[in-house]
């Protein structure tokens, strides 16, 4: 079949937002991708080896999906060179990343612009706040997902970017 495909989920602390969309992600690969798709997380600023929060824990949970064994990992060079598409919550999360790795330039894109959702770019940091705006978020990356999925679909998992 070939060198799986690596995406790669990019917040900030790496404990709510691209946990869950990860969990998320790599449900729906399984469900309806016919080819090797490799889905990881990071942080742009983590604190390495913390729990996934507690309400992005109890969300996923509700949704059938576990993220209790996560811990935050700290986005590396090496990290970022196994990923062929690094989909980020956030327009600063791409700026910052193209910033500092100019390399990555035509494969960091935000969940919602490679989504093609014209409705804002950001994904909100649901941090600190309460189990009701975390499952806002979880939607909105399942309708984003979903529209990826299907891009990914269409072009039956080559020249995906």
């Amino acid at each position: 079949m070939g060198k799986p495909i690596g995406i790669l989920f990019v917040c900030t602390g790496n404990t709510c937002r691209s946990p869950m969309a990860e969990a998320l992600f790599r449900q729906m690969v399984h469900e309806k991708l016919d080819c090797p798709v490799l889905v990881s997380s990071g942080g742009t600023h983590a604190d390495i080896g913390a729990p996934a929060a507690s309400e992005a824990v109890a969300v996923m949970r509700k949704l059938g999906l576990s993220i209790e064994e996560h811990r935050a990992r700290q986005l590396t060079a090496e990290s970022l060179a196994d990923a062929d598409l690094v989909l980020t919550m956030t327009a600063s999360h791409k700026r910052f990343l193209n910033e500092k790795y100019p390399h990555l330039a035509g494969r960091v894109f935000t969940v919602k612009e490679y989504a093609k959702q014209l409705e804002g770019m950001d994904i909100k940091d649901p941090f600190g706040q309460g189990l009701d705006v975390y499952s806002l978020v979880a939607d909105e990356l399942q309708e984003s997902l979903e529209l990826i999925i299907g891009r990914l679909q269409a072009k039956l998992c080559t020249d995906f970017v």
